[in-house]
């Protein structure tokens, strides 16, 4: 089958088209025919071999398409279903995905728009729901908001009806993101932030921070008490390196709480099925 390989040599990252022997799926596995594919930023960046040179990896972290074969104990699928999820090397003819990953495709939604969503609504589903617990009315506080994962935190967010306040080095991305509801855009290289936060939340500052790899949310001006959901972006499916870690601010200090491994299928797909508008991906 043919299929798309990332490659770095010499400092530059080239992609390579190659044929290779069609995967089988084994136990707990599915194999999908491809339809579409999804890249993200992670399979770039150093940790993931690329810049840091190595062997050529295939292509790919997520993507839709149709079951063509099903492993040996897989239930609630069957050939010819039409699924999304993470997966390895996506950028193929097929490609294996564990079934604990597919998510039924809902039938609104194009096999681009199905191929871009996993992956960073799943970090998102984690971050702002199941650990974070975000609930209508407060405010949460995403760095990179313009970024995939940050984009995905803000149509969650206002989905559950809080009040959101993003970082990004481009104005045009902020005022671009005021059209999908966000209520403060701050640009980071504007100078320190943290008095527009305390404005805009009327002293109160913010009740959660998401989509932050490092002290990009220093707790210097985050309030005590406040949780802070760091991320990962790791992307290997049911590892011990898919983390979102939950810390807690108390006198300037930040305690890791708890952490989660993705495993966060119960995601409210009916939103995406009962003729809503699709997520802007």
């Amino acid at each position: 089958m043919k299929s798309y390989w990332l490659k770095s040599e010499s400092g530059k990252t080239s992609l390579e088209f190659r044929d290779v022997v069609e995967p089988a799926p084994g136990p707990g596995q599915i194999l999908l025919r491809m339809h579409a594919a999804g890249m993200n930023r992670g399979e770039l960046i150093v940790g993931h071999a690329v810049k840091a040179g190595g062997p050529a990896k295939a292509a790919g972290g997520e993507g839709a398409g149709e079951i063509a074969k099903v492993g040996e104990g897989v239930t609630g699928f069957k050939t010819g279903d039409r699924v999304m999820g993470r997966c390895s090397g996506a950028f193929a003819e097929y490609s294996l995905m564990d079934a604990r990953e597919a998510l039924a495709m809902p039938k609104n939604l194009s096999w681009e728009e199905a191929a871009c969503i996993p992956l960073v609504f799943m970090v998102v589903h984690d971050m702002l729901i199941a650990q974070g617990k975000l609930k209508t009315g407060e405010w949460l506080f995403v760095t990179g908001i313009s970024s995939g994962v940050g984009v995905a935190a803000l149509q969650t967010a206002k989905a559950l009806g809080a009040k959101v306040i993003g970082t990004s080095g481009s104005q045009e991305k902020l005022d671009k993101l005021k059209g999908m509801g966000l209520d403060l855009g701050i640009r980071t290289r504007s100078g320190d932030f943290a008095k527009a936060v305390m404005d805009a939340t009327g002293g109160n500052q913010h009740n959660l921070t998401g989509n932050t790899t490092d002290d990009s949310a220093n707790p210097v001006w985050s309030p005590d008490g406040q949780q802070i959901a760091f991320t990962n972006y790791s992307r290997v499916p049911h590892s011990n390196s898919d983390e979102i870690y939950l810390f807690t601010i108390q006198g300037g200090t930040v305690t890791r709480v708890t952490n989660t491994v993705y495993d966060e299928h119960e995601l409210a797909w009916q939103s995406l099925s009962d003729g809503t508008p699709p997520p802007t991906l």
